[in-house]
C-alpha cells in the first residue's frame, strides 16, 4: 500500500483525482493512498522484466506495466506489471481480469504486497498466479492457483542470480500466456548492483 491514507471520497472522486494526478493512489473503501515513488532498482527490475515478458508473450495475451485494477467495487490497486490471458476487461478504466500479477518488492511495501494485495487479488476470479520480486536480494516466488474451487496456492521459491554451487532457477509465469526462454536468473540480474 502507498502512503497513509488521505481523507475518504467516494469510488467516484477518486477516479477523477487519480486520472489527473501525476503520483497515482491505491483506493480502499473510501480512503485513498499515494503509491510509494519507485527506487532507481525497482524501475531498473520493472524495466528487466516489461523487455523479458514483451519478448515471450504468446498471441492472445497482452501484458501491462503498472495498469490500475479494480478488485471489488470499492478496492482499486497498482500492481508493477500485470498478464492478461486474452481481451482486457475494463471496469471504472480499471483492469479487472489480470491472469498473472508482478509486485517488485521493496522493504516498505514487501508486508501488503505478501499479504493484503496478495488476499485483494484473489477476489477477482481470474487470478492464477502471483510473481513476487525482491528489489533488494535475489529472491523471487511465485504463487500458483491449484484449486479455483478451494482457492489453494502453490508456492515456488528461485533466485534471481546463479550461485556459485546450485544455479537455481527463478520460477517464471504460467506457459498459458508465455513461451518458454532462459531463466530470470541470467536475464533479470539483482537490482543492487
Amino acid at each position: 500500500m502507498g502512503a497513509n491514507p488521505l481523507s475518504a471520497v467516494t469510488v467516484e472522486q477518486y477516479l477523477c483525482l487519480d486520472e489527473a494526478a501525476e503520483r497515482k493512489s491505491e483506493y480502499h473503501d473510501g480512503e485513498f493512498s499515494p503509491i510509494v515513488d519507485a527506487t532507481p532498482a525497482h524501475s531498473r527490475l520493472a524495466f528487466n522484466i516489461a523487455a523479458i515478458l514483451h519478448g515471450r508473450l504468446k498471441k492472445g495475451c497482452a501484458g501491462m506495466i503498472a495498469p490500475r485494477v479494480r478488485v471489488s467495487l470499492t478496492q482499486f490497486v497498482y500492481p508493477d506489471a500485470a498478464i492478461v490471458g486474452g481481451e482486457a476487461q475494463l471496469s471504472a478504466d480499471s483492469l479487472a481480469n489480470p491472469r498473472t500479477v508482478i509486485e517488485i518488492l521493496s522493504p516498505l511495501t514487501e508486508g501488503f504486497d505478501a499479504g493484503g494485495k496478495f488476499k485483494l487479488y484473489q477476489l477477482l476470479p481470474s487470478f492464477e498466479e502471483y510473481l513476487l520480486i525482491a528489489q533488494d536480494q535475489p529472491r523471487v516466488e511465485l504463487f500458483r492457483k491449484q484449486s479455483p474451487i478451494i482457492g489453494r496456492w502453490r508456492s515456488s521459491r528461485g533466485s534471481t542470480r546463479p550461485s556459485s554451487s546450485v544455479s537455481p532457477k527463478a520460477p517464471s509465469p504460467s506457459p498459458a500466456c508465455t513461451r518458454a526462454s532462459p531463466s530470470l536468473s541470467r536475464r533479470c540480474p539483482s537490482a543492487r548492483r
